[in-house]
């Protein structure tokens, strides 16, 4: 399609001459710095300009084989089929921290949950924070946070005793921050 007598070169990569919304540059692979192209960059892709680079993700023989063996690692040790059965501990206890300080919400699917934190007046982002720092440093517990969500995602081979202790250690974190 066509629009402002401009042909999209790209046009799975971003619908601008659909929408007529034209953003700055974005980051769409970073392994390589791949990005959306700029308007200048479209004109010169239009006139027949082309760039080279390399597939990172897709087609390259190595990570083809490492993917195949990571699915026959997870099918011969049964670890969807294990992570299927830890579900409910998991749920149960992932939900126990319902009643942990600033705990606004908590909601999980399989072995991944979210813990909703209430946010810092003017401060978005600061709890959460607060509380990956003091699960790395005093629990020794890696855990990943986004805004004042706490994510978490163990390995699919962990245990049901180490779910419980790493709960243990989210709410160690969560009474000691303010």
């Amino acid at each position: 399609s066509e629009k402002e007598g401009k042909t999209p070169v790209y046009k799975n990569a971003t619908d601008v001459y659909r929408t007529g919304v034209v953003s700055d540059p974005q980051v769409v692979s970073a392994a390589n710095g791949y990005r959306l192209a700029t308007e200048s960059e479209w004109e010169w892709a239009a006139k027949g300009g082309t760039k080279t680079h390399g597939y990172t993700y897709s087609g390259h023989p190595l990570a083809a084989a490492a993917g195949i063996a990571t699915l026959e690692v997870y099918q011969q040790e049964g670890l969807f089929a294990r992570a299927h059965a830890l579900s409910p501990v998991w749920e149960a206890a992932v939900h126990s921290l319902c009643d942990a300080p600033f705990v606004i919400d908590v909601r999980n699917l399989g072995l991944v949950a979210g813990i909703e934190l209430e946010p810092r007046p003017g401060l978005p982002g600061a709890r959460a924070f607060d509380a990956f720092v003091n699960c790395f440093h005093e629990q020794d517990a890696l855990i990943r946070v986004t805004g004042d969500i706490m994510a978490l995602s163990p390995p699919l081979t962990i245990s049901e005793e180490q779910i419980h202790e790493l709960v243990a250690k989210v709410r160690r974190a969560l009474e000691s921050i303010a």
